[in-house]
Formats: structure tokens, sequence, C-alpha cells
């Protein structure tokens, strides 16, 4: 079992909670620290768990590490009062105060999720079998700053730091249907923007290209292109020269099961050959809550043995490099 305190009550918390709810044989909020009264009455009665207004509360229950969730401006300064005081912190994202000497960051792990979903892992699969040759492009449309900064250098392994050679924001007028509360009940046209920037890695030229209502909107999907010298992917398809240099067409496919037992994401698989397993198939989570759930795993693990998930200077990093 693996208990935990939350802190923070808004949208990212509810991601831990869910987790927990869906498999209450591996995961428990320990409590949770909300200030604002309205929604320690909506956590308390929709997740059935402890809800205090204080962190000392909070901590009187027994845990084995904080989640940290509070707002982007504070949360970084939070985890290090945190760790400092010897607890172990999953820390939300973004990581924005710099790394100084004198404090226990290595009581601190982030929960950076996305290379940690099963469409990534998989990319990473084929990219390490060379079926696409060298890598020499990304284009991705899928996450925002940090986030893509993060999927870029793991899906490179270039940890060093990246030449921006040029930044464009383009006005992208759309009509806004879907929010973090769900579809509006009015959907009307505003004017957003879509940000683009070019970075050179050692070995690759890379393209940030990104609108943050993609996070929503069904009418702004995500895409990703990865190119090498003996083919690219683009989204779920990889065209590629074979063995006999031949050109082929295959595609990547995320296989679902469950029939009266419930939905759930199985596999993905290339080629007949499986690429990635999603783990907690007892549990009905959209990819991203697995990735998550992943996070509480693998923080778990680290507090056991030291093997990191990500690490605090790492998560800095791309919020720096991103620029």
């Amino acid at each position: 079992m693996i208990n935990y305190v939350i802190i923070g009550g808004g949208w990212r918390a509810e991601f831990y909670l869910r987790i927990a709810k869906a498999i209450p044989e591996k995961f428990n909020v320990s409590a949770i620290c909300v200030r604002n009264p309205e929604r320690r009455q909506y956590i308390a009665e929709k997740f059935n768990v402890k809800v205090f207004s204080s962190i000392e509360e909070s901590f009187r229950e027994h845990f084995d590490f904080i989640v940290n969730c509070i707002n982007k401006e504070n949360i970084s300064d939070l985890s290090v009062t945190l760790a400092d005081m010897g607890y172990y912190v999953l820390s939300e994202t973004p990581v924005m105060k710099k790394f100084e000497q004198g404090h226990c960051y290595e009581k601190i792990q982030v929960a950076e999720q996305f290379h940690l979903k099963g469409t990534y892992r998989a990319l990473k699969k084929i990219i390490d079998a060379g079926v696409i040759g060298t890598v020499n492009h990304i284009r991705l449309s899928v996450a925002h700053n940090y986030h893509a900064m993060s999927l870029f250098r793991f899906l490179l392994e270039d940890y060093e730091k990246p030449n921006l050679i040029g930044t464009y924001l383009l006005n992208d007028a759309m009509v806004r249907t879907h929010g973090r509360i769900g579809e509006f009940e009015e959907k009307t046209e505003e004017l957003t923007h879509q940000q683009i920037k070019i970075y050179q890695f050692k070995n690759a030229t890379v393209i940030y290209d990104y609108n943050v209502e993609q996070y929503f909107s069904p009418i702004r999907k995500d895409s990703i292109l990865i190119r090498g010298t003996r083919g690219e992917i683009e989204n779920t398809q990889v065209r590629y020269l074979n063995a006999d240099d031949k050109s082929v067409c295959s595609n990547i496919k995320t296989e679902t099961a469950g029939l009266l037992d419930g939905f759930y994401y199985d596999k993905i698989t290339f080629n007949d050959k499986i690429l990635f397993e999603f783990p907690f198939k007892e549990a009905r989570l959209s990819e991203e809550e697995i990735a998550i759930a992943q996070c509480l795993t693998d923080m778990s693990k680290y507090i056991k043995t030291g093997k990191e998930l990500y690490a605090y200077k790492r998560a800095y990093e791309d919020y720096i490099y991103f620029g």
C-alpha cells in the first residue's frame, strides 16, 4: 500500500484522488490539505477522504510521502521547505526555483508524467530499435513548454541545453468548446495563439508547435512527427526502409480490452510486437492517469531503493531550457 498526503485541492489534485479511488488496494490518500472551505466539502463528499485546512493537521496521519499540488508560483518553494523538514515530496510541475546548495533536493522527485505515457514509451522503443535510423528532426504538438522540453530530451536522450533558434507567436482564432470543467454550454469564437519554437540539439532540430487549447479541444488535436535517416513516424504511422532497403508503411496500434468487466487500455503494438503493456489494468483510468499512477509507484520505489523517478534538477532544466 502506497500512502500519501496531498497538499492543494485544485484540478490536478483530483488526479491523485481518482487514482486512489480506482485502485484502493494499492493507493491510499492519507489526508488532503485544502484551504478553500467549499473545495474541502466537495472533496470530502466525492472522494471520502480526510480533508484538513492546515498542513499540520494533515501530517498527523500516516503517510510515505507528500504530493505537492499547489499553485505554480509557490510550488517549488513549498517542496524545498518540506524536503528541508525531512519529508519526501512528489512535486507537481513546474519546478521554477533554482537549484541551490544547502537544501535537501534529494528528498524531492517531480511528477513529470509525459515520458511515462505508453504512447511515448512506444515511440522510444521504435527509435531505439533503429527502425527509422538516426533521428534528426522532431516536431511536437502534444504538450506545453516544459513538458514538451522533457519529451524532446527523453526521445533524443540528449540532456544538454539546446540552442534556441527562433520563437514565433501566431494568431489562431477558434471556437472554444471545452476546458477543465468540461464542455462549455456556450461555444464562442476567441483569439488564441499557436506558439512555435525551434531548437537545435546536438544531432537534431526540434520544433515546438502548440496551442494550449489542444489539451481540451476536439478541433485542435495533438500531432507528432519524428524523422530519421531511414524513415519517419507521423502520429501512429511509421514509414521506413526495411533490411532490404524496401519502403514499408506500418501502424502503431493501441489496443484496448474489456467486455462486460469494463473498458481498459491493454497494450501498444507495432509489427506484431508488443512495445508497451499498460499497468493497472484492473482500473478504468485514462492514459494520463495511468502515467501519474506510475509516478506514485516509482516515488515509493525511490524512497526504498534510491532509484530516481525525475530529479528536481532535471525538471528545473526543462523549465529553463524551454526559455
